[in-house]
């Protein structure tokens, strides 16, 4: 009857054996992938910031360097197939280690190992366009095709900041768009390689990547986002009226049905300063 009961047992702690084996295999795997993983992050953001604020061949190619070595490790064939050993065992783990554990295969995704030529040329591609966007030159004046006068980002954000006089407003806004016909190509570019990697990794595109990463089908976060704009919509209505009969009053013009983008004291629109009194952060 003992020899019987033990028999019976068995199955029982074998399981619980390869558990423990299992749940000892992923924390071990998560403490190796943090570790490497913030350590090769920190220098390719030291990398990044270096060739974003100092612009130049030898700063770009070391942040491509730096980039393709977190690329590299992120997106290896090891990680990808490591995550998706354990994830096929998750029921064993704590729900924090089975977040890391897809949190670490939804960021392979981004750079896949298993096409490496295309991961190689994404990396350079995006170094290369922050390189075009951060080292821009504007031209304030031109003669044909020859520019006679630069101006700074600085200096655009002042007059947008603190002119009154629309026509220079509206010149300047036009030049902080010089960018655009330079970074076109290189976007057509990068659009074409971050769907590849998508679609590589199991993803109708980059778009349903990154949505992805909110735990969301592309769908939920478009009705997600409809019901967004609908609930605030009436809010935003009132504000947007609001505003635009202060704009007029600051430039002495007539109510325009929609605010033209050179009133706005940003070059992107992304902040509205001017129209209320706030803290001045700068003191």
């Amino acid at each position: 009857m003992k020899i019987i009961f033990a028999l019976l047992l068995l199955p029982l702690f074998v399981t619980a054996q390869t558990n423990v084996g299992i749940t000892q295999e992923a924390k071990e795997f998560l403490t190796m992938y943090n570790t490497l993983y913030q350590k090769l992050l920190a220098v390719s953001g030291n990398a990044q910031w270096q060739s974003s604020t100092d612009v130049s061949d030898e700063h770009t190619g070391q942040r491509i360097g730096a980039d393709k070595a977190v690329a590299v490790f992120q997106g290896s064939t090891y990680v990808i197939e490591k995550c998706r050993s354990l994830l096929e065992r998750k029921k064993v783990f704590d729900p924090k280690s089975v977040r890391e554990l897809e949190v670490i295969l939804l960021n392979a995704a981004q750079y896949p190992g298993t096409i490496p030529d295309i991961v190689s040329e994404r990396v350079t591609a995006e170094a290369n366009q922050s390189a075009v966007l951060d080292g821009f030159r504007f031209c304030d004046q031109k003669q044909g095709d020859s520019c006679l006068t630069l101006i700074t980002p600085n200096q655009i954000e002042a007059v947008l900041s603190d002119s009154i006089d629309l026509a220079v407003r509206q010149h300047a806004w036009e030049v902080s768009k010089q960018t655009g016909p330079a970074l076109k190509a290189g976007l057509i570019k990068l659009q074409g390689l971050r769907n590849k990697m998508a679609q590589e990794m199991g993803y109708k595109s980059f778009f349903a990547l990154q949505v992805a990463d909110y735990g969301m089908t592309v769908p939920e976060m478009m009705q997600l986002l409809d019901r967004t704009v609908e609930g605030v919509k009436p809010l935003y209505e009132q504000l947007h009226y609001w505003s635009k009969v202060k704009f007029a009053a600051k430039y002495r013009q007539p109510l325009p049905d929609k605010i033209p983008a050179h009133w706005i004291g940003n070059r992107w629109s992304q902040a509205w300063p001017g129209i209320v009194e706030g803290v001045d952060l700068d003191n």
